[in-house]
């Protein structure tokens, strides 16, 4: 009779949780639109690493259109797209779907099908981030998902760059700093040589001296200051791992490989996302409905 080992076969429906995975791209499709008519990308990953994980299949889906421009005809909507607030704001799924080709090894070509023929088959790592979703959508409608487990990709990685691995809830665990050495014990010191004591000479008599004259009280100082230790402009975020402005910074481009951490303002100014707003677009991908 066959034997098995059933702590190794995953449930129906399970999700990848959260942390760095080493997988291939097994399937590419694009014939479907969201609820909403959207353009998107569908993918499915196939992990092989950690061992634990292999051969369990990720799902994960890029939402390119725009309302403007829903099936994504226009280049430019794949850079840059309205939010749900009107804003123009980097196109982080066209970003997210860019930067897998490219750590797959693959060269954009500007053409879907031929990216897709390309990069079947070729392995990447990627790193997922498991959540719950919230009971409502970003524009404040109810959210008929609420309360699902979702797994999202929120970076993808050359193979060989990470190490697979499943995070705990502050992501990676760091490695302990080294202990520093215990200071080397000092030598002694050799004692001197005894010398024979000086001969003292008689001491003179004080010469008796007036009292001296009372000091004037001193004037009240004001108390100095507290120096002020100035905040740290930047901080690492724990999904990403990239440094991050605590608050938002106006900057003269955007970097072309993480468009999604900046956003395009009224006056069209370019402003790096900080701390809070990044850490919530790392940590969910953009979702329409």
């Amino acid at each position: 009779m066959p034997k098995y080992d059933p702590e190794s076969i995953p449930e129906l429906g399970a999700k990848l949780p959260s942390g760095a995975f080493v997988g291939l791209f097994e399937e590419f499709d694009d014939s479907e639109r969201t609820s909403s008519g959207k353009y998107q990308i569908n993918v499915v990953l196939r992990t092989e690493e950690p061992e634990q994980f292999a051969g369990m299949p990720h799902y994960e889906r890029f939402v390119i259109g725009s309302n403007a421009d829903p099936d994504a005809n226009d280049p430019l909507t794949w850079k840059s797209r309205e939010n749900d607030q009107g804003r123009m704001v980097a196109n982080v799924a066209a970003a997210r779907y860019i930067e897998g080709l490219k750590k797959a090894g693959v060269t954009p070509t500007g053409d879907t099908e031929a990216d897709f023929a390309a990069a079947k088959g070729q392995r990447v790592g990627f790193i997922v981030q498991q959540s719950v979703q919230a009971a409502e959508n970003r524009d404040g409608t109810p959210n008929q998902y609420a309360g699902n487990v979702q797994s999202q990709i929120q970076q993808f990685f050359r193979v060989g760059e990470r190490q697979p691995m499943v995070y705990g809830e502050a992501g990676p665990a760091k490695p302990a700093a080294p202990k520093p050495a215990a200071p080397a014990a000092p030598k002694p010191k050799a004692a001197p040589a005894p010398t024979a004591p000086p001969l003292k000479a008689p001491a003179p008599k004080p010469t008796p001296q007036p009292p001296a004259p009372p000091a004037a009280p001193r004037a009240p100082q004001p108390a100095a200051a507290p120096k002020k230790v100035p905040a740290a402009a930047t901080t690492k975020c724990a999904i990403c791992g990239n440094m991050i402005p605590r608050t938002d910074t106006k900057v003269a481009a955007w970097d072309e490989n993480n468009p999604w951490m900046y956003e395009q303002q009224d006056d069209g100014s370019i402003v790096q996302l900080g701390l809070s707003r990044h850490v919530e677009v790392c940590a969910s991908q953009v979702r329409d409905e």
